[in-house]
């Protein structure tokens, strides 16, 4: 009797163990098939952006021959001319990337000054950089794409790269499409990468991207986060509550920290909430806080982004 008993017992533990292998192997097949919607995100945003700026261009070019190219430089009443939140620091002669050497962001600070990496070398992971340059095939023209590819133990690493990259070469084929089909004169990209912040919670990457397409200049600003202890990307839809207050928080903010006056009666709290979880919605993690912003893409011909820093941030996150 006893012996059966432990027969039992052997195969209900073996029954176990293959429902648990089960259902583990389901939830990572979840979690990376879920994942696999960012691909598919990171395409469609990518899209949406190219039809605004041959929209954006098209007008302007309509608008040199007209005789009205000055209006160019008209901006919305409120809106800054190219870019406004932190700033990139003085190109890099290298590369072309904005580097500022003297400027470390810190915790104590009031609010995040400029883009710039913020990378570790005390951690299970790291960073190497990586470079697509087209830029020298054709003078009307070119790409140029630095973005960084992770390295060491971090949980699907090579997901993430792929993330990365796909994000970086997002508009490695358009160039040579709207100098040959589109009929313009010239179109050159850039897309810089930058860590903004790296430790064992949280890895955020930040691509300064930069479209000229003619005589219009195009800035854009787009950002992936990492929870780092999964290996999973962090949507700001699931993570941040866009409530009023946080927009009432980002208009109050965003005049301290950029000297820009976001009037009720221009930027109703609505609108600036819905422009914040917009697709060109921008949120990422720095060593000083949270930065939040948007996109203006195409809005009365203007491109550019303004960002703020939110640093008790903790507030306005979702309860998970």
């Amino acid at each position: 009797m006893k012996k059966h008993q432990n027969h039992r017992y052997f195969t209900a533990v073996c029954i176990a163990s293959a429902i648990f292998a089960v259902l583990l192997c389901l939830a990572l097949f979840l979690i990376v098939m879920g994942d696999r919607s960012e691909l598919e995100r990171v395409e469609a945003q990518a899209a949406v952006f190219l039809e605004q700026m041959e929209q954006a261009a098209d007008s302007a070019r309509q608008s040199a021959l007209a005789g009205a190219q000055d209006n160019f430089e008209n901006s919305m009443p409120g809106m800054p001319d190219a870019s406004s939140g932190i700033q990139p620091g003085s190109a890099d002669s290298a590369s072309g990337k904005s580097t500022d050497e003297t400027y470390v962001p810190s915790a104590d600070d009031e609010y995040y000054e400029k883009i710039t990496d913020a990378i570790r070398d005390d951690l299970p992971y790291g960073v190497e950089w990586q470079e697509c340059d087209l830029s020298r095939k054709q003078e009307d023209a070119s790409f140029y794409a630095l973005y960084p590819k992770l390295t060491g133990e971090i949980r699907n690493r090579d997901y993430l790269n792929e993330i990365i990259e796909k994000q970086a070469l997002l508009y490695k084929n358009y160039c040579q499409m709207y100098v040959e089909q589109a009929g313009f004169d010239s179109c050159h990209i850039q897309c810089f990468g930058y860590v903004t912040n790296m430790d064992s919670e949280h890895l955020s990457v930040v691509f300064d991207q930069k479209f000229y397409l003619n005589n219009q200049s195009m800035p854009g600003l787009s950002a992936i986060n990492i929870d780092v202890e999964t290996g999973t990307i962090l949507k700001k839809e699931q993570q941040l509550n866009y409530s009023t207050r946080l927009a009432e928080r980002f208009r109050k903010q965003c005049q301290k920290q950029n000297g820009l006056e976001l009037s009720e009666n221009e930027w109703p709290t609505e609108m600036l909430r819905k422009l914040l979880s917009s697709d060109g919605g921008i949120f990422f993690y720095t060593p000083v806080g949270l930065e939040i912003g948007f996109n203006y893409n195409g809005v009365n011909n203007q491109f550019g982004w303004m960002t703020a820093t939110i640093k008790d941030y903790e507030e306005y996150l979702k309860k998970m």
